[in-house]
């Protein structure tokens, strides 16, 4: 085929120039918003050090085939195909395909390597660049951004991220100025569906909003609203603090504690989605194959316990670790099962946490775990799942940027895999999880990567229950509203974060019985207001009067029925641990929800 000089693809939204198979420029439709890059196309770094563009490879052929533009590149080790592919929607993809052999491995494939006159921001691990009203970003939460040479990953809030030692490969070797990277680190060739081997990378994607004079931030929030799991409310009761509610069976999970919740809350307009077993529920050691039911007499049948939920009013959810974590090793090692690192590998508390878990990459475990999900799904009709413990690693991989790629792609078959079994379970991804929007295309709600539950005594309050609020609040403060921490934060949310529920238990009941019921009306509140679609229940049944139902009941189904607004929240205001007012705006069309928590006693003012 002729070598094409210059190409356009172009809709009703967008305009996107190329010339020799390279993205050239970016445009709206009518020529606004443009944008000029000096584009490097890709670049593949191998373990022994060589590296290489696009740019210093032989262009073969460029090929405009609808609404994409094919180019091929001779390179120095491997043939690179990139594609790029338009839409009807303000969104460009883009994806480069390495043609390798068995065996042969790449060290980091980026994507993206480009500069551009226009300061770049943002910038990190899963997070977007933003550069004017444009954002680019990869259909993959463990992808990596650069903006800068020497750039400083963002402080987040983050206290569970199971953090890896990328080994300075991150590093770029030829810094420009206004240079952008996107990379991820793929490791050994793949077969392919034609039966060769190679690499394919993981999806670029560059939008603007639709709306001209929208932000990048406001683009973004769009692609992910577009291709996301439809966001819905889940309010579900978890047995974790709850002694009384341990023993799975129809007597005692079901009719005993279930519906009793079921009831209080339906009084006041409330629909309670599931009753959730966590930790316990299945067999931790001696089982014929990874999460297999405890079958003594403390319980029952899961089959049978979800058709006595669903009599009356309510379904099963589960909690599960996907790679085994709390469950005995060696009942996994006489099975077959490998661990997640070998005997001479050092375990490291900052991202193992000191636990034990199982290699997830490995056949044998990936098809036992595969039979119990479809067995939990399937035939127990479990539709929310409480995802644990997400290691995403195991010591049998090249490296551990390598390692954690392979173990997170396996960790996205999975949950695909559920979703497959059913289209609507609802996928809760708690510690491990790193805040990166394009986590949402793949679950439902991440893990606030705080402790479960706490007080803040930073700034007095009369009850205990204050700091119980204060605790979650100052959180989300130090990890989206702190200027001297989060100077970019993360581009997710708030609704989208799972923040650990209502707690009033005989364990953690948090109140030494003088807190009123307007103390425990104020934590209800602020706890739905902050919009999240995942509310928790963590109950002993018997601590609660009738007064406490009726603010819990009410205060549930406002937010159920105001969850279409509630989803956009987004945090105002300032940091509760020193007594600053805050709160939480949740804007759709002309309507917005305010809500507004004055720490101190004194009046004080908030600019939203």
């Amino acid at each position: 085929l002729a070598h094409a000089q210059g190409q356009v693809l172009e809709n009703k939204h967008i305009r996107v120039g190329f010339h020799k198979g390279l993205l050239s420029s970016l445009s709206r439709s009518d020529g606004s918003d443009g944008l000029a890059v000096d584009n490097d196309g890709f670049e593949i770094l191998l373990f022994n050090g060589t590296r290489y563009t696009a740019k210093e490879c032989h262009l073969v052929s460029v090929e405009r085939r609808d609404s994409r533009i094919v180019a091929t590149f001779k390179g120095k080790a491997y043939d690179v195909i990139v594609t790029y592919s338009l839409g009807e929607g303000p969104y460009l993809h883009k994806t480069v395909y390495v043609d390798m052999k068995q065996g042969d491995t790449i060290d980091r494939l980026q994507v993206m390597r480009f500069s551009a006159p226009t300061k770049a921001e943002r910038g990190g691990e899963g997070q977007p660049v933003y550069i004017g009203n444009w954002f680019f970003g990869m259909d993959y939460p463990g992808f990596y951004s650069r903006h800068s040479h020497g750039f400083q990953e963002p402080g987040f809030h983050y206290r569970w991220h199971y953090t890896i030692d990328l080994e300075g490969r991150d590093a770029e070797a030829k810094p420009r100025d206004g240079l952008v990277t996107l990379f991820h680190f793929p490791g050994h060739a793949k077969k392919k569906p034609d039966g060769s081997f190679g690499i394919i990378s993981k999806r670029v994607v560059i939008g603007i909003a639709r709306k001209p004079g929208e932000g990048a931030e406001l683009a973004l929030m769009d692609y992910i609203a577009e291709t996301r799991k439809p966001a819905r409310s889940n309010l579900h009761f978890n047995n974790w603090y709850s002694p009384e509610a341990k023993a799975i069976t129809v007597d005692s999970f079901v009719n005993d504690v279930g519906k009793a919740i079921v009831e209080k809350l339906r009084a006041y307009g409330a629909q309670l989605d599931n009753m959730v077993p966590d930790n316990g529920w299945q067999r931790k050691r001696g089982f014929d194959a990874i999460y297999q039911a405890a079958t003594d007499n403390a319980h029952d049948p899961l089959p049978q316990v979800s058709t006595a939920l669903e009599a009356i009013g309510t379904k099963l959810g589960i909690w599960i670790a996907l790679d085994g974590t709390n469950n005995d090793l060696q009942s996994g090692i006489e099975l077959g099962y490998r661990t997640a690192y070998g005997e001479d590998f050092t375990r490291r508390e900052r991202w193992m946490q000191g636990k034990s878990y199982f290699d997830i990459t490995q056949p044998k475990y990936m098809s036992d775990l595969k039979k119990a999900l479809r067995h939990l799904i399937v035939d127990a009709r479990v539709d929310y799942i409480k995802h644990d413990f997400n290691h995403n690693f195991s010591s049998h991989h090249l490296s551990e940027r390598h390692a954690r790629e392979a173990c997170l792609d396996v960790t996205l078959e999975l949950l695909a895999y559920e979703r497959r079994l059913n289209p609507n379970v609802y996928q809760n991804y708690t510690n491990g999880s790193w805040f990166s929007p394009f986590w949402l295309q793949y679950v439902d709600t991440l893990w606030m990567m705080s402790g479960d539950s706490g007080g803040n005594g930073a700034w007095p309050g009369l009850s205990l229950r204050e700091g119980a609020t204060a605790y979650r609040d100052a959180w989300f403060f130090q990890s989206f509203n702190n200027p001297d921490r989060c100077l970019r934060p993360a581009a997710l949310p708030i609704a989208n974060f799972m923040t650990h529920g209502i707690l009033y238990s005989s364990r953690k009941p948090f109140t030494d019985g003088n807190d009123t019921l307007r103390d425990w009306s104020d934590y209800c509140v602020m706890y739905f207001a902050r919009g999240t679609l995942l509310k928790e229940l963590y109950l002993s049944t018997e601590l609660l009067d009738d007064d406490h139902w009726k603010v819990l009941g009410r205060a549930a189904a406002w937010a159920q029925q105001n969850q279409a607004r509630l989803v956009n929240t987004v945090f105002v205001g300032g940091d509760c641990s020193k007594g600053q007012v805050y709160g939480y705006v949740s804007w759709v069309d002309g309507r917005a929800l305010l809500t507004l928590r004055n720490p101190d006693r004194r009046f004080q003012t908030i600019e939203v």
